[in-house]
């Protein structure tokens, strides 16, 4: 039997078509890469390990900060051989005032803690609130600065970070609200804050008048008043 040799010619098309799909999953992969770069936005940063007494390190970290041009508006104490600072400077507040719901950003928090026998400083993401309150500007200065002035070892607070994106449009879980989903509570009113504080303050004193003076005094007038006309009222008013 004879056999034949069955020799497979190329088509230039499916070739072709091969590079098109290689250079496809190429181009996939690389986006995939890009993307799993970019979620490692986490929420604080460690900036230093310090040793030696922990009053000093939280009056070291304030001079350090006051001389970076920040303004230490508050301190936080929540419980000991822990100190918060509440800083904030002009860039701050300048891109706070840039968006609806910028006030967030306003402030950055620097703690002071001690951890075992180490004193560790940290401070909040300034990159990383930026997106989370969705600011016009990443605050790219803001986080340069607090990296020079108190210094950096790593980033915390989250095993895997964020991306930009999705710190944009975090939702906690299914069903609850996003950053611009506020839910209003109460309002202040000046004419309920009228009537609250003054009105009905006035009014709880002129009572306390009325009872220390007019009741024990003139208990029959008192007596007339407010039951025997009341009844007087209400019994003419059943009639109808």
């Amino acid at each position: 039997m004879e056999m034949k040799n069955i020799s497979r010619i190329s088509d230039p098309r499916r070739i072709e078509l091969r590079k098109i799909l290689c250079y496809i999953s190429v181009l996939f992969i690389l986006l995939i890469s890009a993307n799993l770069m970019a979620a490692q936005l986490k929420p604080f940063i460690l900036a230093s390990i310090e040793q030696g007494d922990y009053a000093d390190v939280v009056k070291k970290t304030q001079s350090k900060l006051k001389a970076a041009g920040f303004k230490v508006i508050a301190v936080h104490k929540p419980y000991d051989n822990a100190s918060v600072l509440v800083v904030t400077n002009d860039e701050l507040l300048k891109n706070a005032a840039a968006t609806e719901f910028g006030g967030f950003g306003a402030i950055q928090r620097v703690a002071v803690t001690r951890v075992g026998g180490d004193i560790q400083v940290s401070f909040t993401n300034p990159v990383y609130m930026s997106y989370a309150y969705q600011m016009t500007d990443q605050l790219q200065n803001v986080d340069k600065t607090l990296k020079k002035t108190l210094g950096f070892k790593e980033a915390f607070g989250s095993k895997d970070g964020l991306s930009a994106e999705d710190l944009k449009t975090y939702q906690y879980m299914f069903g609850m609200p996003y950053f611009t989903d506020f839910i209003i509570l109460n309002k202040f009113h000046f004419t309920n804050m009228l009537f609250k504080y003054f009105l009905v303050k006035r009014f709880k004193k002129i009572s306390s008048f009325i009872a220390k003076n007019f009741w024990f005094y003139n208990y029959y007038i008192w007596d007339f008043c407010f039951y025997k006309l009341h009844l007087l009222i209400f019994t003419n008013f059943n009639k109808y």
